[in-house]
């Protein structure tokens, strides 16, 4: 019985961690997404942070979409979690 209930204390544990990480990574997407949002020309190596990048008049650097709107949807099962970003440009 004591077996039992430590195994599901330490399910309860894991399904918050991973909850609480899924949670810090949305948090990080939306900070990066709000900086980008400036509408100033970037450049193109500033693409990996994610996001719609327009085509610029200057050679070598993008134009970051502004973001209308962004929903995340976080599951935990067990030792996986998965989070589903949606961003609206």
């Amino acid at each position: 019985m004591a077996q039992a209930e430590s195994l599901s204390h330490g399910r309860r544990l894991s399904r918050a961690f991973f909850a609480l990480v899924g949670i810090l990574l949305v948090l990080a997407l939306i900070h990066d997404g709000a900086a980008a949002e400036t509408g100033a020309p970037v450049p193109v190596d500033a693409m990996h942070r994610g996001g719609l990048y327009l085509p610029s008049e200057l050679p070598g650097y993008v134009v970051p979409a502004t973001t209308v709107d962004t929903t995340a949807h976080i599951t935990v099962s067990g030792l996986v979690g998965r989070a589903r970003i949606t961003q609206r440009f």
